[in-house]
């Protein structure tokens, strides 16, 4: 089954999927920063990598 929509509905919706995207993007991002910035694991892995002089 199609259905058929108006252009102004068309935009309204293409609009609400690319603001969740880019939400669900955002959400991730701000994830990953917080994962990378405090878990002790990926802490000592840095340490190995760049040892301090």
């Amino acid at each position: 089954m199609r259905l058929y929509s108006s252009a102004s509905v068309t935009r309204l919706f293409s609009s609400l999927v690319a603001l969740v995207a880019l939400l669900a993007f955002g959400f991730v991002a701000w994830k990953a920063v917080g994962v990378w910035r405090f878990d002790p694991a990926v802490r000592d892995m840095q340490q190995i990598l760049h040892p301090q002089r």
